[in-house]
């Protein structure tokens, strides 16, 4: 598990899952966003191939922001995997 307000990390391997706890607060859909971007594009995507899927988890961990309770100590998890 990693804690990405921390340290900037690298991108995953393809097929490789990411799992990052965020603090519970709007910035972390940028910071997510970033990391996902990275992870596409390591994989070969290019921008164009892998805006759909930044729309989508942008839309899931704001709302989760905005409608749900955090994890302990004020968190949200978030996973993807690339294939």
């Amino acid at each position: 598990m990693h804690v990405a307000r921390v340290t900037r990390l690298a991108a995953t391997p393809l097929g490789s899952p990411r799992s990052l706890v965020l603090p519970f607060t709007a910035s972390s859909v940028r910071e997510c966003r970033r990391l996902m971007r990275a992870d596409l594009r390591a994989a070969g995507l290019r921008a164009d191939e892998g805006s759909s899927a930044l729309v989508v988890v942008s839309e899931l961990l704001g709302n989760s922001i905005r409608h749900a309770r955090p994890l302990p100590g004020r968190h949200v998890r978030v996973e993807w995997r690339i294939t």
